[in-house]
């Protein structure tokens, strides 16, 4: 099992309509071979070395089966997923990292 972290940053003014679009996307991802689960967890700015103002903060962990079925994913469907995201909130800044057990 990997985790597949996805971080995300969204302008507070839009982060009401951003949290319910986040939760049905993760629900979207976890229908793909080989996402397990995932969780979303909330930032504060206060809990970040550079967070930037005026803005809120999640991290989704997604467990993966294995890393084919996350080269999977990105070559056939993250640029899709990620551009429903950019497309609807303007402005959104994710960063990611895909972390393996040792």
């Amino acid at each position: 099992m990997i985790i597949y972290e996805v971080n995300l940053a969204v302008d507070e003014d839009i982060a009401n309509a951003f949290e319910p679009w986040l939760r049905d996307h993760v629900e979207e991802m976890l229908r793909f071979d080989g996402f397990a689960n995932a969780e979303i967890l909330k930032q504060g700015p206060e809990d970040m070395t550079e967070a930037e103002p005026e803005k809120e903060y999640w991290t989704v962990l997604y467990r993966v089966q294995d890393r084919s079925a996350l080269d999977n994913y990105l070559t056939e469907h993250a640029l899709r997923m990620r551009q429903e995201g950019l497309t609807r909130f303007p402005g959104l800044k994710a960063w990611r990292r895909i972390l393996v057990p040792v």
